[in-house]
């Protein structure tokens, strides 16, 4: 049985997220209830809830491209390690995709498709990973993306990521209601 580990649904910044100009294109806010990430140019970037790492775990969140439409992605990252990389599961209005991100190499996407028939464009939708051993499924509104096996990255922290894919930036993705919860071994 699955066991809650963590939930914030940003009412303020008790897990302590990193807020503010983040580097020269991105501010990040928590107002209004909700975790904003601002984009002035074309970049990418995560944070993750650094207390632990998970092994077997449920994550899920409610994301929004509040501007930017097509340009912006939602995303959980997930088995995040410094030394080694992580998974990245990203939405964009018309793609998605689970992709292995390892220091200096190019991995092709493990898992990628067009959401467009499930995604609710302008709207929340509502993200999860289910990691069990090797084995990641991805979920966009309770339809299943897809499973693959893989075991390049064990245990990690786990978070939520963002990308502008837009020059001029003009990217605005909301999160809400993230929720981590652990599966037994």
């Amino acid at each position: 049985e699955a066991t809650e580990a963590f939930r914030d649904e940003f009412e303020d910044n008790r897990n302590g997220w990193l807020i503010g100009d983040v580097g020269d294109n991105e501010i990040d806010l928590i107002e209004d209830g909700v975790f904003k990430v601002k984009w002035s140019a074309k970049e990418a970037s995560y944070e993750t809830y650094g207390d632990r790492d998970f092994t077997n775990f449920i994550a899920q969140l409610d994301c929004r491209v509040e501007q930017g439409g097509v340009d912006g992605a939602c995303g959980i990252i997930f088995a995040e390690s410094a030394e080694l990389g992580y998974y990245r599961f990203q939405v964009y209005e018309d793609y998605y995709s689970l992709y292995k991100i390892e220091p200096d190499v190019d991995n092709p996407p493990m898992l990628e498709g067009d959401p467009s028939e499930i995604i609710n464009q302008g709207d929340w939708n509502f993200m999860r990973v289910v990691r069990r051993g090797d084995e990641i499924s991805i979920y966009l509104n309770e339809e299943l993306l897809g499973t693959i096996n893989d075991s390049s990255f064990g245990t990690g922290y786990v978070g939520v990521s963002t990308a502008s894919f837009n020059e001029a930036g003009g990217v605005e993705v909301w999160f809400d209601n993230f929720t981590i919860w652990e599966l037994p071994s």
